[in-house]
C-alpha cells in the first residue's frame, strides 16, 4: 500500500473554511448592535409607560405624575398625592445618557422632572425625554401639547 501523505483539495477548503468562520466571529464586534436595541427596547417602554400614567389619570380620575430622576436613571409613576405610594418604579439602563427639555421641575437645577397628567388626560406640561447610548444614537421620547399624545423620534 502506499503512503498518501498530504492533503486533498476538499480537505484544504473546509479548513480554510472553518478558519475564516472563526475568524470573521472573532472580529465582529456585536456590542453596538446590542446598544441599540438596548436604547430602543428603553425608549419604547419609557413611551408605553408616559402612555400607562395618563391612562391612570383617566381610569382613576385623579391627577397621575410620571417623575424621571435623570441623575439617578429611573422614573416613577404615581398619584400626584405622594401619601399614596409609587404605582411603578423603573430603572434605566445605566449604558444609557438620560436629558430631559420641558416638564417640570419641582426646583432650579433640579434632576427630577415631573410630567403631571390631569383626570382629562392632559398634560400640565409637555417636553421631551432625550435618551443616547453609549455609540452616540439618540431617541427622543416627546409628549405632544393638548393631546398628551407620546411619540418615538
Amino acid at each position: 500500500m502506499e503512503d498518501c501523505r498530504g492533503l486533498t483539495l476538499i480537505e484544504l477548503v473546509i479548513t480554510l473554511a472553518i478558519i475564516g468562520i472563526l475568524l470573521g466571529i472573532a472580529l465582529i464586534n456585536p456590542r453596538p448592535a446590542v446598544d441599540d436595541a438596548v436604547l430602543e427596547a428603553t425608549a419604547h417602554r419609557i413611551a408605553q409607560d408616559i402612555r400607562l400614567t395618563q391612562q391612570l389619570a383617566l381610569t382613576n380620575k385623579r391627577d397621575y405624575c410620571f417623575e424621571i430622576y435623570i441623575r439617578e436613571k429611573y422614573y416613577i409613576i404615581r398619584p400626584s398625592d405622594p401619601t399614596k405610594g409609587a404605582f411603578k418604579r423603573e430603572y434605566i439602563d445605566p449604558h444609557i445618557t438620560l436629558s430631559v427639555i420641558g416638564f417640570d421641575k419641582s426646583y432650579d437645577d433640579s434632576y427630577l422632572r415631573k410630567l403631571v397628567y390631569n383626570p382629562a388626560g392632559t398634560p400640565f406640561t409637555t417636553g421631551t425625554i432625550i435618551l443616547t447610548n453609549s455609540s452616540g444614537k439618540k431617541k427622543e421620547i416627546t409628549v405632544m401639547v393638548g393631546t398628551g399624545r407620546v411619540r418615538i423620534y
